[in-house]
């Protein structure tokens, strides 16, 4: 659990360090282990070291309001260690991921990602669409906490939540007008 939440923390840590808030930069030994209890995880290895992650589920349970369909399957923390990016590991990780979400039986998938990440936003694009046909939907866990972190209102948990809610909904907006 150590060596993947470090995995994590490694592939992140860039989002990070532009300000951007991906919780899998600074959660915690525990936020991984619920996590992993959510999906299955599938790694991938170089001779002994972790080097890449990606948690798959489907249908994927999501909350009221989400802008997603209830049969789609969903994936996150999507992690290459930065020491193999630009070899192509990312884009199996992520065929691995609609792979087993077709094999769930779900026919799309959909993730959540900071609308700020336009290089990461990018990358799922130009992957395009194919089996099963992928929407990218970038959505507030609830909409109360946008409503929560522009009034100032909730704990320091619930304020980063409304921040990404806020981030995702300008997104969501931006996306659909176009």
């Amino acid at each position: 659990m150590e060596e993947l939440t470090c995995l994590l923390h490694r592939a992140y840590a860039d989002h990070a360090a532009a300000g951007r808030i991906f919780f899998a930069s600074y959660q915690s030994l525990l936020d991984t282990a619920h996590r992993l209890g959510k999906g299955e995880c599938w790694v991938a290895l170089r001779g002994n070291a972790l080097v890449g992650t990606v948690t798959v589920a489907a249908p994927h349970a999501v909350p009221e309001g989400y802008p997603a369909p209830a049969t789609a399957g969903s994936f996150w923390q999507l992690a290459v260690d930065p020491s193999e990016r630009g070899g192509g590991l990312g884009q199996r990780l992520l065929g691995l991921a609609e792979e087993r979400i077709a094999a769930l039986g779900s026919a799309e998938a959909v993730i959540d990602t900071s609308a700020q990440a336009t290089e990461l936003v990018g990358w799922y694009r130009r992957r395009g669409e194919r089996p099963p046909r992928f929407e990218m939907f970038v959505a507030a866990v609830a909409v109360g906490y946008a409503a929560g972190y522009t009034a100032g209102i909730g704990n320091e948990a619930e304020q980063v939540l409304g921040f990404v809610t806020v981030t995702a909904l300008g997104w969501l907006w931006e996306r659909w007008r176009r």
